[in-house]
């Protein structure tokens, strides 16, 4: 009930869904519906998941598509013994090597990748692409990998629950490459690849699509938590992902940008933890010297400075 009440306000033009994901966390998004329906269909997935979530429990694993594959073609005629040429020309032998090749020629998929953009200095963002494991990964999977490629590009020797600055909103955004990776965005966003688009240069299902094709808060769900809570192949399929051949300097596309805010919880904490000291350095002081007066004084400089220590330190890594 709390959580309801401090939600955002919907803005206007976009619905808000409510669902329960795989891990048993209420979630919510709010999304922009392009074609008529589409948003009813995804809220009807979205519940026909959080049902399968509720029966099996939020660990088991949901399954998932099984992979394409192809059967060899049985030969439908034999060879008598002495009979190689003609055995050749018969028809059961024509059709079923014409079966063979065809099957033995199917192309294997495209090779797709997700462009990133990861800030990577004050003014600076920079274009990094992860290629998809598979058409079946697991959200869970490729949430990791994500991660694993934003601590990759970002570097950074502190681990992100220890950084004044961590991405928080995945906005979806059409960009100029430029040299040395670097990106210029487009701000009308939110922005995904037009249908037209889809026919030979991005991937992503369903098309058209409700923009954002993911929400922030469910992006970030996936982003951190574990590998193991989120076993379905459902979001990943919605991202837009770029067919090969790779970008070049001035190419128009589109990728997620990983926004980047300061990091209020771990302030807030850190400033607790100061305060809390200063109070133990003051009280100490006031008890051995037998002077509160003094240690009064010596609390609250120790405060100031400190608040002014870590909006310093703020400032300089930000």
């Amino acid at each position: 009930m709390i959580r309801e009440l401090v939600r955002p306000k919907v803005r206007p033009g976009y619905k808000r869904l409510e669902w329960t994901c795989t891990c048993g966390e209420s979630l919510y998004g709010d999304f922009e519906e392009k074609t008529p329906g589409s948003l009813d269909r995804l809220a009807a997935q979205l519940k026909q998941r959080s049902g399968q979530s509720s029966q099996h429990g939020a660990s088991a694993p949901i399954p998932q598509p099984k992979k394409a594959h192809t059967r060899q073609a049985q030969t439908v005629g034999y060879n008598m013994p002495g009979s190689g040429s003609s055995s050749s020309n018969d028809p059961n032998n024509l059709v079923s090597n014409a079966v063979s090749s065809q099957l033995n020629t199917v192309k294997p998929p495209l090779s797709t990748a997700l462009q990133l953009c990861i800030e990577t200095g004050k003014y600076k963002l920079e274009m990094s692409e992860l290629a998809r494991p598979s058409l079946t990964v697991s959200d869970g999977e490729l949430f990791a990998k994500i991660r694993e490629k934003y601590e990759s590009t970002r570097h950074s020797i502190l681990p992100t629950w220890a950084r004044f600055k961590k991405p928080n909103r995945a906005i979806f955004v059409k960009f100029l490459l430029g040299t040395k990776r670097t990106v210029s965005l487009n701000y009308e966003t939110p922005s995904i690849p037009p249908p037209t688009e889809v026919k030979h240069n991005y991937d992503y299902d369903p098309c058209p699509m409700e923009i954002p094709p993911m929400d922030s808060r469910v992006f970030f769900h996936h982003f951190y938590a574990p590998t193991s809570q989120h076993p379905d192949v459902f979001w990943g399929n919605r991202l837009p992902w770029k067919v090969k051949p790779p970008l070049g300097p001035s190419n128009h596309d589109w990728g997620i940008h990983l926004e980047e805010s300061p990091d209020w919880p771990l302030f807030a904490a850190l400033m607790c933890l100061l305060l809390l000291l200063s109070g133990v350095i003051a009280g100490i002081y006031a008890w051995k010297m037998s002077d509160a007066q003094t240690g009064v004084a010596i609390g609250a400089w120790l405060t100031s400075v400190q608040a002014m220590g870590i909006t310093a330190v703020f400032f300089w890594w930000s």
